[in-house]
């Protein structure tokens, strides 16, 4: 009974010590060791010092290509993800940022890239309030259109113009009656007293008017002044023809904040939903009431597509991380890690550089973490 004891006393302190944490009381410390300085805490993967050596060793690759070194315009460079084919949980753009900053740091400005991931949101926001800054201007342009086309009268009171229909008023995410207000300022303050604009309750009724396809010679008007905004991509190509989205295409394309205004499934009404991103264009038409015939029109740009940019990149540089991993029935694992980088022509698909870094290392597990 005795030595049963004993062993079993034994044992318990074997485990406890097997098992042992760090003393509570010990006072935590923090060491500030350069990037290249190791750390000492094991581990068969790359370390911070390979990272800063592959970022230098290709940077020094990739400009001496002669695609690079040989061109005398800048290298506009798109960046594709690095593809981790290891058996670690890692942060695979560090490799890509850490070259990037050093190509941008050595290149001289021989080299561009693009922003593909941060700061897009507020770069979409410069970009649309930039367009909408130059609206004013192109009503300006939209007025002195129409009255340097607009018809010459025999008669000395001015030309009277109503405001039509505007079709898609909705469908650019913009307010289409301010718009056209704008125009009909514009209008007015360049017309000199050659034409008028009616009153709203006149246009209401021409409006009425055309909707039901009554003529408009005894309103009281002699030209129609109408629009439609038109949103590049809102239909799609199928085979030879166009057809309308669906409506998943149009919830996915648009946006989840929409109302379906009846059981129709092709009439929508679109509020106060996210702006399509797509080119957005203003046709406006000056049409005669007399014989009902647009006398002259014109298509304005008011928004463009927000592109990423990658469409002008000359080339792709992209890689992956490989591993030849062994661990054997022990303590003792090895791991052959391989870092390889491409560059691509996009047009061709051509690798017209690659080069790898290589690393290798070995290391025991202790006891306790078994």
């Amino acid at each position: 009974m005795r030595q049963a004891i004993i062993s079993a006393v034994l044992v318990g302190a074997l485990i406890g010590t097997g098992c042992a944490t760090p003393d509570v009381h010990e006072p935590s410390q923090t060491a500030i060791l350069h990037p290249d300085e190791e750390d000492n805490l094991g581990g068969t993967f790359l370390e911070s010092s390979d990272i800063r050596t592959i970022a230098q060793q290709m940077s020094s690759a990739i400009l001496s290509t002669p695609e690079v070194a040989g061109s005398t315009d800048v290298a506009r460079i798109a960046l594709a993800p690095v593809r981790n084919n290891t058996r670690f949980l890692i942060d695979q753009d560090i490799f890509l940022t850490r070259l990037r900053i050093e190509l941008n740091r050595v290149s001289q400005g021989r080299v561009r890239f693009f922003m593909q991931d941060n700061a897009q949101g507020v770069r979409s926001e410069i970009l649309q309030e930039q367009e909408e800054t130059g609206w004013e201007d192109t009503a300006d342009e939209i007025a002195s259109y129409l009255l340097a086309n607009m018809p010459t009268r025999t008669a000395l009171e001015p030309a009277r113009v109503a405001i039509g229909p505007i079709a898609n008023i909705n469908i650019t995410g913009m307010n289409a009656h301010s718009f056209l207000a704008m125009v009909r300022a514009s209008v007015g303050e360049q017309a000199q007293g050659s034409a008028v604009f009616v009153t709203s309750q006149t246009s209401q009724r021409v409006r009425e008017a055309m909707t039901e396809g009554k003529p408009l010679a005894d309103l009281g008007v002699d030209f129609v002044l109408c629009g439609e905004f038109l949103a590049e991509g809102i239909q799609v190509a199928e085979g030879e023809r166009e057809v309308e989205l669906t409506i998943k295409q149009q919830r996915e394309f648009l946006g989840p904040t929409y109302s379906k205004e009846n059981t129709d499934e092709e009439t929508l009404t679109f509020q106060e939903r996210q702006n399509p991103n797509v080119t957005k264009r203003f046709n406006c038409q000056l049409v005669s009431a007399a014989n009902e015939t647009v006398v002259c029109e014109r298509m304005v740009s008011l928004e463009k597509k927000i592109r990423s940019g990658i469409g002008r990149a000359d080339y792709i540089l992209t890689g992956q991380i490989s591993a030849l991993s062994k661990a054997t029935a022990g303590a003792t694992r090895s791991d052959y890690v391989i870092v390889s980088y491409q560059m691509v022509d996009p047009s061709t698909n051509e690798v017209l550089w690659e080069d790898a870094y290589e690393s290798k290392r070995a290391s025991r597990v202790g006891t306790v973490y078994r």
